[in-house]
């Protein structure tokens, strides 16, 4: 992910070729920038998750969509919703707006275990939008003096559905299920910790490191071989500027 010269574009990079550029409505230097809604692009991640959910169903996936996905764009009227987000392809192209001023995320679509689609192509991961939008209502928290609100704040929440992706396909390639068969193993969850600092025992790494960790060919982070788990900020920190 790049961010270009306004604050808000974001050149985001396919999982395969190419890449799209995308525009976060805010305000700078006290103009509106027009673009979506942050709530709007989080809301067609979770419409995914929910259609991955769908098509392949384990702990992970239920966990990134009704725990805290649901609950990052929750406001206090209840469950968010909104007439400006456009389903074209479920689950993998979404468009945002009503006007002249359209934009369109495309998702990757590849086949694997438990579907075969007749048409494939080049696009974003859940991922890489997740990174977005962290990143994004970070620097707005940080501009508007908003570190004193209560947990759970919502980038905390994308952060953590982000690691319950990364979670699913650290599970899915220990196991070597990707592309073999349907559904890997569930896995243990210990829900008395504290869910920032992650819950699922075999994974070796927290929910604050998913954006700082390298990333395979799949997009997904991977782990160098041996390596013991990533459990303190400053020590992978320090191993990344080696």
């Amino acid at each position: 992910m790049e961010v270009l010269l306004t604050p808000g574009r974001f050149k985001l990079p396919n999982l395969g070729s190419g890449f799209q550029v995308f525009q976060l409505s805010h305000r700078w230097r006290g103009v509106h920038v027009h673009g979506a809604n942050w709530r709007d692009v989080a809301l067609a991640v979770l419409d995914r998750t929910e259609y991955l959910y769908g098509v392949l169903a384990c702990t992970e996936s239920a966990h990134a969509s009704h725990c805290w996905l649901d609950t990052a764009i929750r406001t206090k009227r209840g469950a968010y919703t909104s007439d400006r987000v456009h389903v074209l392809d479920a689950g993998h192209i979404y468009e945002f707006g009503n006007g002249k001023q359209r934009q369109t995320l495309q998702f990757v679509k590849s086949s694997g275990g438990a579907i075969k689609y007749p048409e494939e192509w080049d696009g974003l991961q859940s991922q890489t939008v997740m990174a977005m939008l962290t990143y994004f209502l970070e620097e707005w928290r940080a501009d508007n003096d908003r570190t004193e609100d209560p947990w759970p704040w919502p980038e905390e929440c994308i952060r953590l559905a982000h690691y319950e992706y990364e979670a699913r396909a650290r599970h899915r390639h220990v196991q070597k299920v990707n592309r073999k068969r349907d559904a890997h193993d569930e896995t243990e969850v210990d829900l008395s910790l504290d869910p920032r600092e992650g819950y699922y025992p075999d994974v070796p790494f927290r929910p604050e490191h998913v954006d700082l960790l390298p990333r395979g060919a799949d997009g997904h982070i991977r782990m160098p071989k041996r390596r013991r788990p990533y459990r303190s900020t400053i020590e992978l920190v320090q191993e990344l500027l080696q």
